[in-house]
Formats: C-alpha cells, sequence, structure tokens
C-alpha cells in the first residue's frame, strides 16, 4: 500500500505512517520478520535504525528521518526496481568481459570511483559529475598522463554567462582569476571604436578589447585559465584520450563533496574528492610520485608550473558506467536515482514490440 507521507518522520513522532513503514521494513528484511506488525504510531529508535539502512542503499543521507525523498522512494515499486535492474544489466553487458587486472571504474549513478586491483577495491571516493543537462558521458578509455597544476579552457558557455559579465564589471577580474587571453589570427574590436588582428598564440591584454561590444558574442579569443591553487581544475588533471574530452580531476570546490545524494555539478568532467591519493597510487613506480616530490611541485612557489608525467606501461584502463543498481561491499543491493532518464528508454528498447528510441 501506498505511504501518504503527510509528516516529517522522526524518532518520538507519531504518525499513522508508522506502522505502514515498519511492515515496509520487514518487507526488505530491515527489520525482523513478523506476520502481524507492531500497530504502535509512534517512531522509535528501532524503526529509525531500519531507515537508516533503507536510507544508505538508496543513496539518501543516512538520518534515519523520512521526508518527501524518502516517502517518494517507499512507494516506488517494485515493478520498477525490476526495470532498473534489466537496464543496468545491459548497461554492464556494454563494458568488455576482461577489464583487466587493474582498472578505474567510475558510476555516474552513484557518484562514486573505485579503484580496482586483482578484483579488489583498493580505493574509493565521491564524485561530482556532469549536470543533468550536460551529462558525463558513458565510455571506455584510459588515463595515460597527468597534468599537475593544469591549464583550464572554459568553456563557451561560460565564458559568455560568467566570465565576461564580470569582465564588464570589474577591469581587474581576468587578471584576479589568472584567466590569460590569447589572438586567434582575426580581428576583435577594440577600445576606441576599431578593431585589430592578433596573432594566433599572442597574448593579449585585457584592457585593449571593447567588452562592452561582446554582450551575446565572444570575441575572437583563446581564454585560458593559469595553473594556480584557485585553477578550476585543481592541482591535478588525469589525462585521457576520448574525443568528448572527458577525464578526471581535481577542483577548487571541495564544498561540492558535503553534498550526499545530488552531485551533478560538473559540465561533464568528473571531479575527485580525493584526487592525491588517485596521483599518488598510479605514480607508485615514478620517482616523481612520492609524497615529498608531489609536495614540491604542488605547493608554492611551483604550484604556477604547469608539468606532464606520462604514465606509459602504467596507464590505466578507465570506465565511464550508469548504474542506477549496484552492490555495496557487503553484497546489497543499492538503487539510486536515475537522473539522467537512460533506464526507462534503455527498458523499452529490450521490450519486444515497444518504440524503442
Amino acid at each position: 500500500p501506498k505511504i501518504a507521507g503527510v509528516k516529517l518522520l522522526k524518532v518520538g513522532v507519531s504518525s499513522p505512517d508508522v506502522p505502514l513503514v515498519r511492515a515496509r521494513m520487514m518487507e526488505l528484511n530491515l527489520l525482523p520478520y513478523s506476520s502481524t506488525v507492531d500497530p504502535s504510531q509512534v517512531y522509535d529508535q528501532t524503526l529509525s535504525e531500519a531507515v537508516k539502512q533503507f536510507q544508505w542503499d538508496h543513496k539518501l543521507k543516512s538520518d534515519g528521518i523520512i521526508g518527501k525523498q524518502g516517502f517518494s522512494i517507499l512507494n516506488t515499486p517494485v515493478e520498477k526496481r525490476i526495470d532498473q535492474t534489466r537496464a543496468t544489466l545491459e548497461k554492464f553487458r556494454w563494458l568488455p568481459r576482461n577489464l583487466g587486472s587493474r582498472y578505474i571504474m567510475v558510476n555516474i549513478a552513484r557518484q562514486e570511483m573505485q579503484v580496482v586491483e586483482n578484483g579488489q577495491i583498493v580505493m574509493a571516493m565521491k564524485t561530482v559529475n556532469g549536470k543533468e543537462l550536460r551529462p558525463t558521458n558513458i565510455l571506455i578509455d584510459q588515463v595515460v598522463s597527468v597534468d599537475l597544476n593544469p591549464y583550464w579552457n572554459p568553456p563557451s558557455s561560460l565564458i559568455l554567462a560568467d566570465i565576461m559579465p564580470k569582465q564588464r564589471a570589474d577591469s581587474n577580474h581576468l587578471e584576479e582569476e589568472r584567466v590569460k587571453i590569447f589572438g586567434l589570427g582575426k580581428a576583435v574590436r577594440t577600445v576606441g571604436g576599431g578593431s585589430r588582428i592578433f596573432a594566433a598564440g599572442a597574448d593579449v591584454e585585457p584592457e585593449l578589447i571593447d567588452w562592452n561590444q561582446y554582450k551575446n558574442t565572444i570575441p575572437a579569443l583563446q581564454f585560458r585559465e593559469e595553473p594556480g591553487l584557485r585553477n578550476s581544475l585543481g592541482v591535478v588533471k588525469f589525462q585521457t584520450t576520448n574525443s568528448a574530452a572527458i577525464y578526471l580531476h581535481d577542483t577548487n570546490h571541495r564544498e561540492f563533496f558535503d553534498q550526499y545524494d545530488e552531485r551533478y555539478l560538473s559540465s561533464g568532467c568528473i571531479r575527485l574528492q580525493r584526487p592525491l591519493d588517485l596521483l599518488q597510487y598510479l605514480l607508485r613506480s615514478n620517482n616523481e610520485g612520492t609524497p615529498q616530490a608531489l609536495d614540491q611541485i604542488l605547493s608554492l612557489p611551483n604550484a604556477y608550473t604547469h608539468k606532464v608525467i606520462k604514465l606509459g606501461k602504467d596507464a590505466i584502463p578507465f570506465y565511464i558506467m550508469y548504474g542506477t543498481v549496484s552492490f555495496d561491499e557487503n553484497g546489497r543491493l543499492r538503487f539510486a536515482r536515475d537522473a539522467y532518464n537512460l533506464d526507462e528508454r534503455i527498458v523499452r528498447a529490450l521490450t519486444p514490440q515497444s518504440d524503442a528510441l
């Protein structure tokens, strides 16, 4: 039966929903089964502990408090969970049968990364993935090098919506944010009403550009954020080979990882919670991968110096998949929200006589 969910449930609250929640926890093997359900309408500590496990299983904050999102998941029919499982099994079939003796696996739906070595998870961490309107691609690739103190070329959408308006409002914005601009060999409108062609790759002083002439367009210039502790890629980028330019990297927004269940915040690339742990793992056979060597490269004043280290024979397979159903280390089934709305389309394609998209 549906649970009305008209009141926030936490320890001590009384509600007619409580016996229904208690029964649902029994069905999910989170409370000992009994042929008769305790009719008490008081939400007690025992039920709260069962709900915490339920929340963990469904990628919610495990605080034992049931709100709108929790009730929605409690009311999800088992048929939908079966369809999720079918869709996830299909997506696993897109991966190679042999993933390799060691590899990096990112599950977008769970927003987590794992490093697997000889069948064992040796490292795991949270990720920030692409926004629902700019989703992270499902792909098979490899990490071939690491960029320490990387450069970053912001996308056109960010230049137009954020960087240029701030530059118009404050002529020092680009300099303060360590964003440099370079010529592309094309004409650009300059202060004073004229135009000028800056040679490709030539440094351009921001004060030469008439930014007020570019409200809905971007001048023919390359924008590049310089290395540093405030760089959007953080202090390390893990370079891949895919044409979609999807890669792993650090971030200057560490606060994003404080969000538990929804971290769809990037423009497609994958931000890592503990990138330096992965960096040391990948460079463990390289003299430049010791904590002392990395500290020297990544700390001031060297933090403004870009350096690339090729992995060579230590290049590692890198998989991005989208599984809304997974297992934890104890073999418990876990479910995640289908933020990219892929499961329904896959299930339709798997169903005979369906109009598959």
